[in-house]
């Protein structure tokens, strides 16, 4: 901003003598509040693990990469898992390089793929550092009773996360991991879990069309498993893209006052 209108002298000179820096030490911000459809998903699983001949939590922790409790399926592929605590060691997906206990397309390998881009994990790390998200949920509306019964009520995530840049972190990983449906080596399928398809409609989803559908692959020896026409779970219901001023800037917007 010009130099003239910071009269006080309260922020750092930017790399030209006639401006300041408004944005330093500051953070990009990003909401969203995220509508989940908890009894389309659930009943999607239930009619797809039934022809897999597995569980719908089972298909559900494949499709997301944890079990409901937390656990990770790198740990524990086929069964939960004891809770995470302070003390459990972080994710690694290093030696799980076939993607037998978590699939490519899971929803945490997309969001964090940590030591897996690549055949040098160090160098993954590296890579993946730089867009690495800060970011926490809360949770809103009340949990539902039964699973799979819809009772009308809305219920989601508030999704919040903050960062040095937007397009770097964010943006990056919502359109280059997350929605890519070439991520990974796949091809024609995004985030099982919150992927942008076609809304859940017609009971279990299949009434969709096939290209506002997406399938979910588990790779599996001699041959993997295609899980069908997966419709959409989550909606975003609102949100938008905020600056957090440094303390410095905080000190000259007050005192503009």
């Amino acid at each position: 901003m010009p130099r003239k209108l910071d009269k006080k002298g309260l922020l750092y000179d930017f790399i030209t003598p006639n401006e300041k820096d408004l944005g330093a030490n500051g953070t990009y911000v990003v909401l969203r509040k995220l509508e989940q459809d908890v009894a389309g998903f659930w009943n999607a699983i239930r009619a797809r693990a039934d022809e897999l001949g597995k569980t719908p939590h089972w298909l559900a922790a494949k499709m997301v990469g944890r079990w409901m409790n937390g656990s990770s399926v790198v740990d524990y592929p086929d069964q939960e898992g004891p809770p995470p605590t302070r003390d459990t060691p972080g994710i690694s997906f290093a030696a799980d390089r076939h993607g037998y206990r978590c699939p490519f397309g899971a929803h945490i390998r997309r969001a964090n793929p940590r030591d897996d881009l690549g055949d040098d994990p160090e160098a993954s790390l590296a890579v993946v550092a730089r867009h690495r998200l800060h970011r926490r949920g809360r949770v809103y509306g009340k949990p539902p009773s039964d699973l799979f019964v819809d009772d009308g009520r809305r219920r989601g995530l508030i999704f919040i996360t903050v960062g040095t840049s937007i397009r770097r972190q964010f943006e990056f990983v919502q359109n280059l991991w997350l929605t890519s449906t070439c991520f990974n080596g796949m091809h024609g399928e995004d985030d099982p879990v919150a992927g942008p398809r076609a809304p859940h409609y017609f009971g279990d989803g299949r009434g969709a069309h096939a290209s506002q559908t997406s399938p979910f692959s588990i790779p599996a020896y001699p041959l993997r498993r295609t899980v069908p026409a997966l419709p959409r779970f989550v909606t975003m219901r609102g949100g938008d893209y905020f600056f957090m001023p440094g303390r410095r800037a905080l000190r000259f917007l007050a005192a503009l006052g």
